[in-house]
């Protein structure tokens, strides 16, 4: 290839949509113009451009392009604009990211933002790849050991009022969550409270409610995060963003997190945290992910005796039966849907209501479309228990439905399935009990 004009040029007409294999001629080009920083910058710029696509970002890594990167971070550790667009190529790598650490990508990062903390987009690329790279645990746990909360705390306060910036670093927060030991650092650093800060700040914007909503679902340290407003926050975000499917998803995610923690639960019941959950799903019914992360939210709310009610009072049953209708062929969603039955209908009342909403006939339906899913079936198996176990009129309603045959076949089908032979074991046994009590062969009925 030509002259230092010529391979510019060439750099720069590199698209999304070029093939992998440019990339190889990419790397070659940064290894004879290493002290080229016009030539360096455009082309990390044309990796970063390569990987956009997820079919590439294994391939670029695999091609050499951390190798190159991270000589290029080395090379022209004083040149902020080539750092920035180095840090924003490593966010879109992907694949074997653990010796990406190896090759000093971590160490050039912090380095680059201690040496440069007011570069608004160096700071905000270099949290970016911090993002990336923090997926791995021996990464994020290695990032950790260098100093990484000091250096996004930093960031965070130096550049509050940016929002790019707010959005990388809760991203790279969220990434680093990975262990508990991690996060007690970050907490520690303060880092908890700027995540929450950057939410305040920055309420109309989308994408900072979504990673700082992310970062809230992995931090932990429920009760203190609840003292200082997180779930104001992410009920608010997803009120003001209902129309955002990850806001809403990971609203959804953090509210579970939460309410694992019983004094929050409640609160978050009380605060009418359903309300919004409820909108969410409504506003993207069609979607299975969101649809099981509510779910799971709802799951994790009720979780607690005083709550149970109160989420049946407000109208879940109908609405999570109707989900499971609607994504009927999702295993999740069903297993997470039969998991909320299951633990609302421990209450007498709460299994009377949702069988009026025609539960057992809803779990038998997709317990027979899914009777190859261990997963599902023991969940299956867990609901027509409960559901079945306050009353004769329940036991007979799903004898008449074909109760009995379906979970000899659940048993047959998972034979080394625990929790599918314990709960069918029970329910059998009452079903056949009731059978006899029909035929007059026992006097009294069995009432729990």
């Amino acid at each position: 290839m030509g002259g230092g004009s010529e391979n510019y040029a060439y750099l720069k007409s590199i698209t999304e949509d070029s093939n992998v294999e440019e990339a190889k001629k990419v790397i070659r080009l940064m290894k004879i113009y290493r002290n080229k920083n016009r030539v360096q910058q455009a082309a990390c710029v044309a990796l970063w451009t390569l990987g956009l696509q997820e079919k590439n970002k294994a391939k670029l890594l695999e091609y050499g392009a951390g190798q190159a990167i991270v000589a290029t971070m080395q090379f022209h550790r004083q040149d902020p604009p080539v750092l920035e667009s180095c840090c924003a190529a490593i966010k879109n790598l992907g694949g074997n990211l653990f010796a990406l650490m190896r090759m000093g990508a971590g160490t050039e990062i912090l380095a680059a933002m201690e040496r440069f903390p007011d570069s608004r987009r160096l700071q905000e690329h270099a949290c970016g790849a911090i993002r990336t790279i923090a997926t791995s645990k021996p990464n994020s746990e290695a990032l950790i050991k260098i100093g990484v909360a000091e250096k996004i705390k930093n960031c965070m306060i130096n550049h509050s009022d940016v929002a790019k910036v707010q959005k990388a670093a809760c991203g790279a927060v969220w990434s680093l969550c990975i262990t508990e030991e991690n996060k007690e650092v970050l907490w520690n650093a303060g880092i908890a409270s700027l995540v929450l800060e950057a939410m305040k700040k920055h309420p109309d914007n989308s994408r900072v409610q979504e990673y700082g909503c992310g970062a809230i679902w992995t931090f932990g340290y429920l009760y203190s995060m609840m003292r200082l407003g997180a779930s104001d926050l992410v009920l608010n975000a997803m009120k003001l963003h209902v129309d955002n499917l990850h806001v809403c998803e990971y609203g959804c995610g953090a509210i579970r997190n939460l309410a694992s923690l019983q004094v929050n639960a409640r609160w978050l019941m009380e605060e009418n945290a359903t309300d919004i959950i409820f909108v969410c799903m409504g506003r993207h019914i069609n979607d299975a992910q969101l649809q099981e992360y509510a779910l799971l939210a709802l799951w994790s709310i009720g979780l607690w005796e005083e709550n149970k009610k109160d989420l049946v009072e407000v109208g879940v049953g109908p609405l999570l039966l109707g989900v499971m209708e609607t994504h009927i062929k999702n295993p999740k969603v069903i297993e997470t849907g039969c998991g909320v039955i299951t633990n609302l209908s421990t209450i007498e009342e709460n299994a009377y209501s949702l069988i009026n909403n025609k539960a057992i006939v809803k779990v038998l339906k997709v317990g027979k479309l899914h009777m190859n899913n261990p997963a599902v079936q023991a969940k299956v198996m867990c609901a027509l228990r409960n559901l079945s176990w306050w009353s004769d009129s329940h036991v007979e309603q799903l004898i008449s439905e074909g109760g009995i045959e379906f979970i000899k076949k659940s048993m047959q089908t998972h034979p080394g399935n625990s929790v599918v032979k314990t709960k069918g074991k029970e329910t059998l046994d009452k079903l056949n009990r009731v059978k006899l009590i029909q035929k007059g062969q026992l006097n009294s009925p069995l009432k729990v």
